[in-house]
């Protein structure tokens, strides 16, 4: 805004930021921590309700591709309303991994998932549903997690 670029001790500030902003759309990586972890893909799953559109959840999911986790591959999947639950996390997973491959040369070594969403009562029916998913997805492209 012009007020705000106005203000000439802010100017340098302004710039940089949006510098910053120009070059993390444009793919670039703006901060970076050395991860001790080598081989490492770490996923986060959630699921969201759209409230306006009735009978329309979401399923999202995304995947580090890279070794300082600053690089994503990401998907979703639409599913019926108020579903918590993903049924098309192994699109997901065999998607992520084929990424994962592309750009590394090689299939991760560990993976951490972190999912959210969940209540305490259905951790174990995500453990029955997602997990096979993962572990059946894993297996199929020629690794085996435990």
């Amino acid at each position: 805004m012009q007020r705000t670029l106005s203000k000439k001790q802010m100017l340098m500030s302004v710039c940089t930021k949006v510098a910053v902003q120009m070059n993390c759309k444009l793919g670039g990586e703006v901060w970076a921590v050395d991860i001790p972890l080598k081989g490492l893909m770490v996923i986060g799953i959630d699921s969201y309700h759209d409230s306006a559109q009735k009978g329309r959840s979401v399923g999202a999911f995304v995947a580090s591709t890279n070794s300082t986790l600053t690089k994503y591959y990401s998907r979703v999947c639409f599913q019926s309303t108020g579903q918590e639950f993903i049924n098309g996390l192994k699109l997901c997973m065999r998607g992520a991994l084929q990424h994962y491959s592309e750009v590394n040369r090689a299939l991760p070594e560990r993976i951490f998932i972190y999912r959210d969403g969940v209540g305490d009562g259905q951790v174990d029916f995500v453990y029955q549903h997602e997990v096979p998913q993962v572990m059946n997805c894993c297996k199929e492209v020629g690794s085996d997690f435990q």
